[in-house]
């Protein structure tokens, strides 16, 4: 997926909340792990890897705050067609473009602890230039602890759950031209779950 076409989409969220009091930044990296899945007439596997995540959200009130989250991971792709004797192993990108919200509960001096959920599309996208991207409907979920040694600084740590949804019998794969077309079986048809840690910056609590 091409750094303009992320820009465009990015472009959708509103961006004079950056003006807002209760602005944060997260800059996270992690490593998000792979998973094996059926695929009709074979089966198919996403790997795992290292990624990385940024968080842009805004305070609303009781610790809840609205995000927008864009994750991106290079990884390899692999699905093996046992009928067509057909076997894709291709470098591949992921990236997650999502919307969503999170609430977090002091437990401590400096410590909060919560969760949240988020909805967007996932972007399926080959390296190779002769193969499309795949945008499907994505959800996520996560979880994880924030630690601020100064108003306007702290880290974050926080596992997290991302999921496409495609219809019965829907594709997510990709086809070589007149290659073959791997259909998914189910509308869930993998998920990957990550670890990752970062720094929070809130730009207009910093001390200068």
């Amino acid at each position: 997926m091409s750094p303009f076409r992320i820009a465009l989409l990015l472009l959708l969220f509103p961006f004079n909340v950056l003006f807002s009091q209760d602005i944060s930044l997260n800059v996270n990296g992690g490593y998000l792990f792979g998973d094996r899945f059926k695929i009709s007439g074979g089966k198919a596997q996403i790997l795992g890897d290292w990624a990385f995540m940024g968080t842009a959200g805004v305070e609303i009130g009781n610790g809840r705050s609205a995000e927008l989250t864009y994750l991106w991971q290079e990884t390899r792709g692999k699905a093996d067609l046992f009928a067509q004797q057909v076997n894709i192993d291709e470098a591949i990108q992921m990236h997650y473009i999502m919307v969503g919200a999170s609430q977090y509960q002091e437990i401590g001096e400096g410590f909060a602890a919560g969760g949240g959920a988020k909805m967007g599309l996932m972007v399926l996208a080959p390296r190779k230039q002769s193969l499309e991207d795949i945008v499907k409907l994505a959800f996520g979920v996560q979880g994880g602890m924030k630690y601020m040694f100064s108003p306007g600084m702290g880290v974050q740590f926080s596992a997290n759950l991302f999921f496409p949804v495609t219809d019965v019998g829907g594709y997510l794969w990709w086809s070589p031209g007149s290659g073959t077309q791997a259909a998914i079986s189910s509308r869930i048809p993998f998920a990957q779950f990550g670890l990752f840690g970062g720094l929070i910056v809130k730009p207009t609590k910093l001390s200068y």
